[in-house]
Parts: C-alpha cells; sequence; structure tokens
C-alpha cells in the first residue's frame, strides 16, 4: 500500500497562508477601526442634534424677546413714561413730487 502525502514544506504553501493570515489581521484591525469611528460618528451627531434643539429654543426665545420689545403697545407705554408725545401729523411722510421726479 502507497501512501501519498503532499510536501507540507513547500514555500508556496507556505506563502499563501502567511499572506491569508496577514490579510485577515489587517481586515480584522480594519474593522474594528471602522466601527470606533462609525460609534463616534453616533456620538458627535446625537451631541449635534442636541445642540441644534437647544439653539432653536433659544432662537425662539429671542425672536418672542424681540417681538414683545417691538409691539406698539408696549412702544405707546415706553413713550408714556418717558414722557414721549405722539407726532400725529409726521413731516417726515410727506413725499414732495420733486423728490420723486429727481430719483427718476
Amino acid at each position: 500500500m502507497t501512501i501519498i502525502q503532499p510536501n507540507r514544506k513547500s514555500k508556496k504553501f507556505r506563502w499563501f497562508f502567511v499572506v491569508c493570515a496577514i490579510f485577515l489581521a489587517c481586515e480584522a484591525v480594519g474593522a474594528v477601526a471602522f466601527e470606533t469611528s462609525l460609534v463616534d460618528l453616533r456620538h458627535r451627531l446625537k451631541v449635534a442634534e442636541r445642540a441644534i434643539g437647544e439653539r432653536e429654543v433659544k432662537n425662539a426665545d429671542l425672536k418672542n424677546e424681540r417681538y414683545q420689545r417691538t409691539m406698539v403697545s408696549n412702544a405707546e407705554e415706553a413713550g408714556n413714561a418717558t414722557s414721549l408725545v405722539v407726532d400725529r401729523n409726521p413731516l417726515y411722510l410727506i413725499v414732495t413730487p420733486r423728490a420723486v421726479v429727481a430719483r427718476l
């Protein structure tokens, strides 16, 4: 009976397994690095979404405060408190025909 055994000391065969092992090790390291970067990106995205939400609320508060300050009723109250008089016939609203023609 003849037993046929392949040449286990073949350099090509050993070289192939070494290259495959190196490739798999690099692939594993790359997968771990990709996963950690993905987790970090998700965390930064959640932080940014929270910051955007907080800034939207702050922006809404600032707009509300601005509208409260520019309301006509509040302006009249502030004018009365500082003894200002409402001008019933303001001259700065009159448009003269000469000024209109000069702009053309």
